[in-house]
């Protein structure tokens, strides 16, 4: 009787040794919840500025190809010969003097220059993230610094070999309009995307 009451008192209470269980799996489950929420957090935002490079960097592109197409058409009698150009990454001096319209020349170029616009709007998303989209004179001033940016490197940064070509075609001028037109593009795609956020959240 002696014995079995000592060992009955140091034996734990039952409910003691399950809430001491419960506690830390409590605990391990609220971190995972956190951590949960915050991987979620970051995919959504990550996706956010890959749709926003896409967006704005394919309106960059098609603004400044149209104004490609106009500039050259008046200036070398050829609506393809400026995106002509841009394929001399591949087929050299060849397609800096190409006129007529083709796939190995104007399709490649106009590829070339989509990647290439895609890659300054990520820049652009990169420099506004976490800033309000929905304020136009904000987003314009980035799109045009980043348009700046974009031809600095073009024609000062960038060898030869790599340039965008259509400069051997068009006048300074023309190439004002041109990056003109690109900035217009990336501001424009970035506010569309704003916009569309703003109302997501409505």
């Amino acid at each position: 009787m002696g014995c079995g009451s000592r060992q009955h008192e140091q034996a734990p209470a039952p409910g003691r040794g399950e809430r001491r269980q419960r506690v830390p799996a409590r605990l391990s489950y609220s971190g995972v919840v956190v951590g949960q929420h915050t991987l979620a957090v970051m995919k959504s935002a990550f996706k956010l500025s890959v749709v926003r490079s896409v967006v704005a960097g394919s309106l960059a592109s098609v603004f400044s190809a149209v104004a490609l197409v106009l500039c050259g058409q008046r200036e070398t009698g050829s609506p393809a010969a400026t995106l002509n150009a841009v394929s001399h990454w591949c087929w050299r001096e060849e397609a800096l003097y190409r006129q007529g319209a083709d796939v190995r020349h104007t399709v490649l170029g106009y590829l070339i220059h989509h990647g290439a616009s895609v890659f300054w709007g990520a820049l652009l998303a990169w420099a506004l993230h976490g800033k309000p989209a929905s304020k136009p004179a904000h987003v314009a001033v980035a799109g045009i610094a980043t348009s700046a940016v974009a031809c600095f490197v073009d024609f000062r940064l960038t060898p030869e070999r790599l340039t965008p070509g259509f400069e051997h075609r068009l006048s300074r001028r023309s190439l004002a309009v041109v990056y003109g037109a690109f900035a217009a593009g990336l501001a424009v795609g970035f506010l569309l995307m704003g916009g569309r956020k703003a109302r997501d959240r409505a």
